[in-house]
């Protein structure tokens, strides 16, 4: 019996180094920051938010799953992608935020259709992040921004090591349809070019790609086509009807429609917290 299991956790453990070469991070933003603000969003990334100091009171509710957390000092809370969040915050909140995508392969998030949030309490963690914002230079920032949340999703243990390897024996699978999310997705882009890229009739790629990955191919779709909007919103003097235009939406009215469909606020409201956040 003990030589079955060691023999088959090697083979997990070799299959998992396999992943290696594949397995990237991606920050979108980080910050420090103090703001008094409440309301909803539902973003297509990963969000770390370290506490670093409280009044007490503010605090997040998981509307796409189950709970809610008040903030407490030295306490670290992540929440998967895709989920709604309400958020209340007040000045009295000191915190650094994380928004990032751990890929299996590109275009696929490590966390993906999970719902539970995780709140850990690591002091010496929430201290380290607080001294990565105190004078470093920017290469030195994201280089050791990248190690710290690499272990901190070693630490969650959301995913087992048999799904992450079936996940990425899946996403081979279907490269040719990543890559042309990566490459070639606009409002434009029909599920009937994803499937003319996987060689299968729509039907047939609707049904293998929610059995494989538990969403529509229109969700992930929608998801990406979201992250687009939100890095390009993000960029200084980026203006809605600019996006709109970059993305091939027919016009700025239906590009407003769906970023706030899909991320919880306006496009408007989006680039007021980065304002906010100078």
């Amino acid at each position: 019996m003990r030589q079955k299991t060691y023999t088959f956790l090697n083979d997990v453990r070799d299959g998992l180094m396999k992943l290696s070469p594949h397995l990237t991070l991606r920050i979108d933003r980080m910050y420090m920051q103090r703001i008094d603000w409440s309301g909803q969003v539902n973003y297509p990334v990963d969000i770390l938010l370290v506490v670093l100091e409280t009044a007490g009171g503010d605090g997040f509710r998981n509307l796409s799953g189950a709970g809610s957390c008040e903030f407490k000092a030295g306490h670290a809370y992540f929440m998967p992608p895709d989920n709604t969040l309400a958020f209340t915050l007040s000045l009295g909140t000191h915190f650094v935020a994380f928004q990032f995508n751990l890929e299996l392969f590109s275009g696929f998030d490590l966390f993906s259709g999970l719902r539970d949030c995780v709140d850990i309490e690591d002091r010496a963690f929430a201290k380290r992040i607080d001294e990565l914002f105190q004078g470093k230079d920017d290469f030195e920032l994201l280089c050791l921004a990248k190690g710290e949340l690499y272990a901190f999703a070693g630490r969650l243990g959301l995913r087992s090591p048999e799904e992450i390897k079936r996940l990425m024996l899946g996403g081979r699978e279907y490269a040719p349809l990543f890559a042309l999310l990566n490459d070639g997705l606009d409002a434009r882009t029909p599920v009937g070019a994803l499937a003319v890229a996987m060689k299968l009739s729509p039907e047939q790629l609707s049904r293998r790609f929610h059995r494989d990955f538990g969403m529509t191919v229109k969700t992930c779709m929608s998801r990406r086509l979201l992250r687009q909007a939100m890095a390009k919103l993000a960029q200084p003097g980026m203006t809605a009807r600019r996006t709109a235009r970059d993305l091939k939406f027919s016009s700025e009215f239906y590009f407003s429609r769906f970023f706030k469909q899909h991320a919880g606020l306006s496009p408007r409201q989006f680039k007021q917290q980065f304002a906010q956040r100078a």
